[in-house]
């Protein structure tokens, strides 16, 4: 069953203002993760579901632009490395995380987002395109299997 054209385009928009809602409505009294996570998973769920369904005719003329396309390539390289920095300078200067203000804030995710580029570049993209372990698949899994163990041995470890 496809969804038709017109409440495609309709979902994709109202999927991309439950994404963006969180971050403008939520505040420290919201309970989250908890109930509250329905709001940007199914605003996430609706954008994907409604733009494969209406491609390029919804909210995919805002998130088609390339500034977005680069952000959404770096964004899981970003999602790993700003709560680390925010961790790491809320224990340093002693102060809570919950307590965090923009000023603080946002050089941080600005700071996170740099590291994530680089990332990105220099280690993301050669291991993903690496022809040793293009042309060696027992390779990658090998690799993996040896990245947990020592993260789990250093875990113990210290």
């Amino acid at each position: 069953v496809r969804l038709p054209t017109k409440v495609a385009r309709v979902g994709t928009w109202i999927g991309l203002i439950l994404c963006v809602l969180p971050a403008v409505v939520f505040s420290l009294r919201t309970v989250y993760p908890g109930s509250a996570v329905v709001v940007p998973v199914v605003g996430a769920a609706l954008v994907i579901a409604c733009g494969t369904a209406a491609p390029n005719r919804g909210a995919e003329v805002v998130l088609g632009r390339s500034v977005f396309q680069h952000l959404g390539r770096w964004s899981y390289s970003w999602y790993l490395w700003h709560w680390p920095l925010l961790v790491f300078w809320y224990t340093w200067s002693k102060t809570s995380v919950v307590q965090a203000d923009l000023t603080r804030t946002l050089p941080l995710a600005g700071l996170a987002l740099g590291l994530a580029v680089l990332s990105y570049r220099f280690v993301e993209n050669p291991i993903r395109r690496s022809t040793f372990l293009i042309e060696r698949q027992w390779a990658t899994p090998l690799g993996a299997g040896l990245l947990i163990g020592s993260c789990f041995a250093l875990t113990y470890a210290f």
